[in-house]
């Protein structure tokens, strides 16, 4: 219902409600944080909503907004960069975690995989 209220009042009806990368990578890595040390992530999160809100009103009364000029390009793409290092990193810690817990077999004889094949084309031919 938030969503459809805002996405009304937003003045784009198309207003993509959607985590996007910084945000998502924050998330997980908040929520990992909480499961690991056993704390409430609704609770945390509230917390760090609050100090934001605190801190973009403090920007705000402060006119902190003049000082976007001095972003530049490089800044966008490092912190793009960044972010892409994150997701690929996550992606070879799974790839990692799953070689572990299912490895390859080295080890197979393949006159053994040949000979199962033959073995149950014939089953599945003599009783047809």
């Amino acid at each position: 219902m938030t969503g459809i209220a805002y996405s009304l009042f937003a003045g784009q009806p198309l207003t993509i409600l959607g985590s996007t990368g910084p945000v998502l990578v924050f998330e997980k890595i908040l929520f990992k944080f909480c499961k690991e040390y056993g704390l409430s992530y609704l609770s945390l999160r509230t917390c760090i909503g609050l100090w934001t809100a605190f801190f973009c009103l403090l920007l705000v009364a402060t006119d902190a907004s003049s000082l976007v000029c001095y972003i530049t390009r490089f800044t966008e793409e490092a912190f793009a960069a960044l972010i892409c290092i994150i997701f690929i990193y996550e992606a070879l810690e799974k790839l990692i975690h799953l070689g572990v817990h299912y490895p390859v077999n080295k080890h197979n004889d393949l006159q053994k995989l040949t000979q199962y094949w033959q073995v149950s084309v014939s089953y599945s031919v003599g009783r047809h």
